[in-house]
């Protein structure tokens, strides 16, 4: 069978959490019927049965075989489950990162894997209800994570923390953002002689703000989550983004333009605030990859670099671009 990646985790993140051992097992020289018959006598016993999973003597595992698979089967008399079992099923290990099982199960399109111990000795199982319930809490993780809120232990515990706690957990990031807000005031406050010479450029600041930040979060969050579920040449995935975006900027640049001409009848600020406008939303992409990126390298969540810390950068950049972009038409 393929060997599946090992990482070395903290007990409350590792597959042992999540192990159920009360799973059908039958070996290899088990006829079908027998197996049949396995089912039926231990039905009430057993915590799941999607699957029949098929050990050697020694137990270590030598395939599964699906529920819908077995009952399909008309020689079952005679039939041995070692030679109708699916041989290369995937498997993990009891210290694997659940959320690297998750990434497996669904690159695989199974709703269980057996867990086997270095040497390959059958453990136990990750039911569908299991599965399940780690997609639910690793989703919840990253929401936190796009909050500002990174946590070391399991989330359900930030909902029984104590006040405290909660704003250790919270008031970090929102200090950072406060940070970068002066820092972004700052940066308005050198470009006071071009807000002078143009008040009419005051009034855009909100909408480069916010298109920076809303193209950078649609960006980072579609490539966390292809991060999350498949391996992916992310030199390519950026070509094809900056293309996207090069698209996007346009024709919301033409279109901010427009009603700038329409409204304060200035071609001037038309022109700025659509070239900033359009460098801005591929800067976001750009930034929207590339941090989560940077996490992924150094081993961490990509979420991690999402939220707050993405926010922050992009806020103050794309204020630096439009002042620029100002100053350098106005003067």
């Amino acid at each position: 069978m393929p060997e599946q990646e090992k990482i070395q985790e903290p007990q409350h993140k590792a597959v042992s959490k999540h192990l159920v051992g009360a799973v059908p097992v039958v070996e290899t020289t088990t006829t079908v019927e027998d197996a049949r018959a396995l089912l039926r006598s231990k039905a009430k016993i057993f915590e799941d049965m999607s699957f029949v999973y098929v050990l050697t003597k020694e137990r270590k595992l030598a395939g599964v075989v699906s529920l819908s698979n077995l009952l399909e089967i008309h020689d079952a008399t005679t039939t041995k489950i070692g030679d109708v079992m699916n041989k290369n099923f995937p498997f993990v290990h009891p210290h694997t990162h659940q959320e690297n099982a998750i990434k497996i199960a669904i690159a695989n399109n199974v709703m269980s894997l057996p867990v086997v111990d270095k040497n390959g000795i059958f453990v136990g199982a990750l039911t569908p209800k299991d599965i399940l319930a780690i997609l639910h809490e690793e989703h919840i993780e990253d929401l936190l994570h796009f909050g500002g809120i990174h946590i070391s232990e399991s989330f359900i515990d930030i909902f029984k923390a104590k006040i405290g706690t909660l704003i250790k957990l919270r008031l970090p990031w929102l200090v950072i953002g406060l940070i970068g807000g002066m820092l972004a005031t700052s940066i308005a406050q050198l470009f006071e002689t071009t807000l002078q010479q143009e008040l009419t450029l005051a009034f855009f600041i909100p909408v480069i703000v916010y298109m920076s930040a809303a193209v950078g979060a649609q960006t980072q969050t579609i490539y966390i989550r292809a991060v999350a579920l498949e391996k992916i040449n992310t030199k390519k995935y950026l070509a094809r983004e900056i293309g996207i975006s090069m698209i996007i900027g346009f024709v919301v640049s033409i279109l901010i333009a427009l009603y700038t001409i329409l409204v304060f009848k200035t071609a001037s600020v038309a022109l700025i605030v659509a070239l900033a406008m359009f460098i801005n939303v591929i800067l976001a992409v750009v930034l929207a990859i590339f941090i989560p990126w940077l996490f992924n390298r150094a081993g961490k969540d990509p979420a991690l670099g999402s939220g707050p810390f993405a926010t922050i950068l992009q806020d103050i950049l794309s204020l630096l671009i439009y002042f620029s972009v100002a100053a350098a038409l106005l003067f």
